[in-house]
């Protein structure tokens, strides 16, 4: 019987030991998944950012054209 309980105490503490382990992880592998996804998302921004002031630029570009063709149209 003593040996059983030897046995059970083993194992349980050797389940607990596992399960800690294992939500320390999960936890490590959490954090990591966030600092890079929050890292991603700094860069999407930034990327974002620098579309829209080109879109800015190309919209003045083409308003210019724009301008320009229909001068030449009223000129003919």
């Amino acid at each position: 019987m003593c040996r059983v309980k030897r046995e059970f105490k083993s194992l349980k503490s050797y389940v607990s030991t596992f399960t800690n382990v294992r939500e320390t992880t999960i936890q490590e592998l959490f954090e990591r998944l966030v600092t890079q996804l929050e890292g991603e998302k700094a860069q999407k921004k930034v990327e974002v950012q620098k579309l829209m002031e080109e879109n800015v630029k190309l919209t003045a570009v083409s308003d210019k054209k724009e301008a320009q063709l229909l001068a030449l149209i009223e000129k003919c």
